[in-house]
């Protein structure tokens, strides 16, 4: 799966608040400029993170974003449904044995990789 630039650009800002000192908010001019995108596309994105409880924004002179939670309760799953929406990760065109052997294996309880299909999903949203 290919993700949106507005999902890049969300991880990237996440990844610089989350490096920034405990307290210190990061402005939105700051964030921009960093990320070579323009404040109005990247207010948008902070936005959606903000309504979900990702980040938190501090009003006033000195203002900018800061996490609303430790950088570790965050996932790059949880990040992804936010930006892109709720969506499959990956899609399966064939279901034929011969070329889903590990799958088949899985579904019937034959190997150690017994939930195979929600691998991704469980790493991806593991904190």
């Amino acid at each position: 799966m290919q993700f949106s630039k507005s999902t890049g650009y969300a991880l990237h800002a996440l990844i610089h608040l989350a490096r920034s000192e405990r307290g210190q908010n990061v402005g939105i001019k700051e964030l921009s400029a960093l990320l070579g995108v323009s404040e109005s596309y990247l207010s948008k994105i902070m936005s959606k993170l903000r309504q979900d409880g990702i980040v938190k924004a501090v009003t006033g002179v000195n203002g900018g974003y800061e996490l609303a939670r430790s950088a570790d309760q965050i996932t790059f799953l949880e990040v992804i449904q936010i930006i892109e929406g709720r969506q499959r990760l990956y899609d399966c065109f064939s279901m034929d044995e011969e070329r889903h052997q590990l799958f088949f294996e899985a579904k019937s309880g034959d190997t150690e990789l017994k939930d195979t299909p929600y691998t991704a999903s469980n790493v991806w949203s593991k904190r």
